[in-house]
């Protein structure tokens, strides 16, 4: 499977590092390098550096509607985009790049705590619960038909880094029948080796019926009841 990832800060580099072994990663977009430090000189986002690292393309558009970023989108012919952090709102012009979609990873249970500083927001308002949901990218703030979701309990111990390390890792692997609650009538398409798993949900979000798992059929399509 032919993939793309936009991606930011620290926490996005593991689901890089998982797309670039398990599928054909084609290229990474990420945001501008800025200046920090006391000399004020520009520094590359974690995504860039792990990017390099792994010899991908890279990609820093200030304008995302910009035709020249466009058509570099294009040539990629991906046909999965994994968006974990970026950052910026993708206009409808980026979504129709891709034969599936996108497909974000967002750090809370949707639609509770959409946009910026999810984790944070929970722990501000005393929630015991939280968690990851993987959806289908639109042109709203993470309004897109939810993929998968997975719960987490939060503990009187737990501050904004230890539950991010904690909820990194339950998005990581987003295969069905991994403990994820998969939305009903969502197709999947499973990789070689099983480890990634594209869907082409439904056009809203539908309860969800963790009993409900995905059969596949021969040719890795499968689909939940």
């Amino acid at each position: 499977m032919k993939t793309l990832f936009f991606g930011t800060p620290s926490l996005a580099v593991p689901y890089l590092d998982l797309l670039a072994q398990k599928t054909e990663l084609k290229g990474v977009v990420t945001t501008p390098d800025e200046p920090a430090g006391r000399g004020y000189e520009l520094h590359p986002t974690p995504v860039k550096q792990a990017a390099l690292q792994l010899k991908l393309p890279v990609l820093q558009p200030t304008d995302l509607k910009d035709s020249k970023f466009l058509s570099q989108l294009k040539s990629f012919a991906p046909e999965l985009v994994v968006v974990v952090a970026y950052g910026k709102i993708l206009p409808a012009a980026v979504l129709k790049v891709p034969a599936l979609g996108f497909i974000n990873v967002h750090f809370s249970l949707l639609p509770a705590y959409r946009g910026a500083a999810p984790i944070q927001r929970a722990l501000m308002n005393g929630e015991e619960q939280t968690g990851v949901t993987l959806f289908w990218l639109d042109e709203g703030m993470d309004t897109g038909p939810i993929f998968l979701q997975k719960s987490l309990a939060i503990t009187e111990e737990d501050d904004a880094e230890s539950l991010r390390e904690k909820l990194v890792p339950l998005g990581i692997e987003a295969q069905p029948g991994a403990g994820y609650q998969p939305v009903a009538g969502s197709v999947y398409v499973r990789h070689s080796g099983g480890k990634i798993a594209a869907v082409k949900g439904p056009q809203s979000a539908c309860p969800r019926d963790s009993s409900r798992a995905p059969f596949f059929d021969a040719n890795g399509v499968g689909r939940v009841p």
